[in-house]
């Protein structure tokens, strides 16, 4: 399902900055916006993040938040089972 995942805790940029998106795409080999996905459960720096830099999102919204911003996700989900849906 999914070919490559990377985790940063302590990375040297973090969401949204472009940066970080820059440091993923240089480091997954093949890297192609168009087949990649950015699962997060924050709107303001995963989503927002993913948005601007030109990537699909899930926002993982298991307590059915209402989205207050401007930022829309591709997909939203409140199980990591719906998914396999979304990437099939």
């Amino acid at each position: 399902m999914f070919r490559q995942c990377l985790y940063f805790g302590k990375n040297r940029s973090q969401k949204p900055e472009p940066a970080f998106f820059d440091y993923i795409a240089n480091n997954i080999s093949g890297f192609n916006k168009q087949e990649s996905l950015v699962v997060g459960d924050s709107l303001t720096s995963d989503i927002l993040g993913a948005a601007t830099y030109g990537l699909d999102s899930v926002w993982f919204n298991p307590q059915h938040q209402p989205n207050a911003s401007s930022t829309q996700p591709t997909y939203e989900i409140d199980q990591l089972l719906d998914l396999e849906a979304i990437v099939s």
